[in-house]
């Protein structure tokens, strides 16, 4: 098994456990206690995230876009929850985040036993780290195309 399979591999039961870990405390926070295990989780993912980035291969770019994009929407989304509560529209609208912050925002959770803050806040703080990864991942991949 080549480096690049088997960085893949890690990188995804990485993210599986980080998501497992974390998911009942990110849906019922801030209700529920952050652990020591959703530290842990969050760091060998985000570890792994940073990895994959230096590795600067194209999937890991668009997992990375794609989290940068989830991480606003969400954000922007609850930002204006409180003003829009009771419109039609934004019920529909609201429905938009809730993948987003399963698939992008969860696996990070365990952060927010250090900041405790809203998840708007946390998921825009969230969103800065896949774009610092992004570009990383970016000028990785440049790097190793110059190199041919």
């Amino acid at each position: 098994m080549n480096t690049l399979k088997k960085l893949g591999l890690i990188v995804g039961i990485a993210y599986i456990l980080a998501l497992v870990c974390n998911f009942i405390p990110s849906i019922k926070f801030p209700d529920s206690e952050i652990g020591a295990i959703n530290i842990i989780v969050t760091i060998i993912f985000l570890g792994a995230l940073v990895v994959l980035s230096l590795k600067g291969k194209n999937w890991a770019k668009t997992f990375l876009l794609v989290g940068t994009i989830g991480g606003i929407v969400v954000s922007i989304i609850h930002a204006l929850e409180m003003g829009l509560f009771d419109n039609a529209i934004y019920g529909i609208v609201s429905g938009l985040q809730y993948p987003f912050y399963i698939l992008f925002i969860t696996p990070l959770f365990g952060g927010n036993a250090l900041l405790e803050i809203n998840y708007g806040l946390y998921s825009f703080i969230i969103a800065g780290i896949y774009l610092v990864l992004l570009l990383l991942n970016m000028t990785s991949f440049k790097k190793s195309v110059q190199q041919y």
